[in-house]
């Protein structure tokens, strides 16, 4: 019997099922969301200017926009006449409002505002380095294991977090908190699809990126209300203590520990499911048997194992290598889009708040959109029509003032286009996963697919860099994500489309497609 067979024995979708994709989806989703997100309130710089005793109007100067300089200042021996000379800021700067924040701590701003980007950057080349080890981990220990390990690094480090001081401290604390992150998404993600048929599968993955979803808005939810960036750390860390009694219930997955071989543990975790969806007794005999069930269905693979393929087989052969070289770069367009809409949030005319709120509201019925098109239409124009969306929406964005001259209020234009954008580009990112698992053959499918993930983590270290060009030109970070989003579209033709098609199973079966 194929190992789907013995989850529909267990009831397919039972009260088992509903709990655990309740309790995973917040732990595994919904709380991993606000953390990889949080430097968009962490590292918010509010408006500012040079400290001074004196009167404003007198010691700093105005920029051509009206508003104060953020970064310079007259002399204290002169009275602010238009030909003086202005000086970099003296005694530090004066913040607006009352959020406090790691750049109001420790003035990251003017000169030390690269430093925001490093730090991002810096969050993403943990997750990075979490895709590269972190697999190999679970495959080793196991997907719960792996999964309550990055419980209780996030938990540990978060807190930690709030306790530093300087610089360079909280950037080893938030490389690791990324680490950890990546950990409990990725394990809780990979569980979920294990513990599911291929029926419920699909189902199973758009519960928890709805949650994903759900998350960011509820963190958009604890930072207007905990504005000081220590509690907000936190408000978004001390929930994982909560998770932590859910080891008892959440089984291990019985695919990888059949694969280990470790049959006790698996069909303990059959039974345990099985009470829980309350199967009589007498309908669980064929659990006594899984072993020699399973070992009688794979005995001809075993005999005949097949060859194992490197990252380096994707470069051989020239239709795979063309297919290759241009997913890599649709992964990375779809992650620095991304990340650089949410994170440039608060840079976009109009509240910050509701305008991160309404760009992760975005993604709730982007994942209906997406499910809806993707039975229907091809996935090389589906993509062509929403990254030419993201183009128009970001240039939008970058060239439409706040106000006319005449004083009409266009920030409603502009928060309206982002969230188009973001909902867009959403739906881009759900089609990538499914294009990338459906492109590529069987034989070599999941090293494909982590290393077009891998090319979207440096498209999350590469955002943070545009937005702080946007200090330079303000205009820039949108127009970039345009331009790359109307390139992407027309890349998205040149792939073989696979929509009805039968999915390859060999590299010759790539090769061989006219």
């Amino acid at each position: 019997m194929e190992i789907d067979g013995y989850f529909e024995k267990l009831g397919e979708f039972g009260r088992y099922n509903f709990v655990l994709i309740s309790l995973v989806s917040v732990i595994g989703s919904g709380i991993p969301a606000m953390h990889v997100l949080s430097s968009v309130f962490i590292f918010y710089a509010p408006p500012h200017h040079c400290q001074t005793d004196r009167e404003l109007n007198v010691s700093i100067p105005l920029s051509d926009n009206g508003e104060l300089e953020k970064c310079v200042m007259f002399p204290n021996d002169t009275k602010g006449y238009l030909n003086a000379s202005t000086i970099p800021c003296q005694e530090g700067w004066t913040y607006e409002g009352k959020a406090v924040t790691l750049v109001t701590e420790i003035d990251l701003v003017c000169d030390k505002s690269i430093y925001v980007a490093n730090a991002v950057s810096v969050y993403f080349a943990g997750i990075l380095v979490s895709s590269f080890i972190g697999g190999h981990l679970s495959d080793i220990f196991g997907r719960k294991k792996m999964g309550f390990v990055g419980v209780v690094g996030g938990l540990i480090s978060g807190v930690c977090l709030t306790f530093t001081h300087t610089y360079p401290a909280f950037l080893v604390l938030w490389f690791l908190s990324a680490v950890f992150q990546s950990r409990v998404l990725s394990a809780f993600f990979t569980l979920v699809i294990e513990l599911f048929s291929s029926k419920l599968r699909s189902s199973a993955a758009c519960i928890m990126a709805v949650f994903w979803s759900f998350g960011l808005c509820f963190m958009t939810i604890i930072a207007y209300v905990f504005q000081d960036w220590r509690h907000f750390e936190l408000a978004i860390t001390l929930p994982y203590i909560l998770a932590l009694p859910t080891w008892w219930f959440i089984v291990e997955s019985p695919r990888w520990l059949m694969s280990k071989s470790r049959w006790p543990e698996a069909k303990a975790a059959f039974i345990k499911i099985a009470k829980f969806n309350q199967i009589p007794t007498e309908e669980l005999t064929w659990i006594e048997n899984i072993k020699e069930a399973h070992e009688t269905h794979n005995k001809k693979d075993d005999s005949n194992p097949a060859k194992l393929y490197t990252v380096l087989d994707i470069m051989k052969t020239p239709k795979l290598r063309k297919t290759s070289i241009l997913m890599f770069y649709l992964w990375f367009v779809n992650s620095v889009i991304y990340y650089g809409l949410s994170i440039t949030s608060s840079t976009i005319s109009g509240d910050r708040f509701i305008n991160f709120l309404l760009l992760a509201v975005a993604e709730i019925p982007a994942m209906f959109i997406a499910i809806y098109a993707l039975q229907r239409y091809g996935r090389r124009h589906l993509l062509f029509i929403f990254h030419t969306i993201v183009s128009i929406a970001c240039i939008i964005v970058a060239f439409v003032p706040e106000k006319t001259d005449g004083g009409v209020n266009l920030s409603p234009l502009t928060t309206t286009s982002a969230f188009i954008g973001k909902l867009s580009i959403s739906i881009t990112f759900m089609i990538m996963w499914i294009f990338a698992s459906e492109i590529y053959p069987t034989v070599i499918r999941t090293t494909c697919v982590n290393t077009c993930s891998m090319f979207a983590r440096f498209g999350g270290m590469a955002a943070p860099y545009l937005m702080h060009l946007g200090k330079i030109l303000p205009w820039l970070p949108m127009f970039s994500y345009g331009a790359l989003s109307i390139v992407a579209g027309v890349v998205a033709l040149l792939l073989t489309e696979t929509i009805n098609q039968p999915l390859p199973q060999t590299i010759e079966d790539v090769e061989g497609e006219l």
